[in-house]
């Protein structure tokens, strides 16, 4: 459905990888939502779009929590994906 975009930090234009990390726990928050939420695992492309959102905020969230113990390892980020299909960037920030 999607494909990862490098996410960037806040402020710059310089563009850093994913973490493994981050996207473990962006695969893992998606996966345990999909299920819990569709058992059967049938849901439409928009169901999808949501979830990888939320899944999105949440690691987010954890990183702002992260860059509170250690800015300088771990810094503010956004994380942006696009949309196979569409070509479509969308990026994610906390709010």
């Amino acid at each position: 459905m999607a494909r990862r975009s490098s996410p960037s930090s806040s402020g710059s234009d310089t563009h850093a990888q994913w973490s493994a990390r981050d996207l473990r726990g962006v695969n893992r928050t998606f996966s345990g939502l999909t299920k819990l939420i569709f058992p059967d695992g049938v849901m439409i492309k928009e169901d999808a779009r949501l979830l990888l959102r939320h899944s999105l905020e949440l690691r987010l969230r954890v990183r702002q929590q992260l860059n509170v113990m250690s800015p300088h390892e771990f810094p503010l980020t956004e994380f942006a994906y696009v949309d196979n299909e569409s070509e479509d960037r969308e990026v994610v920030r906390a709010e």
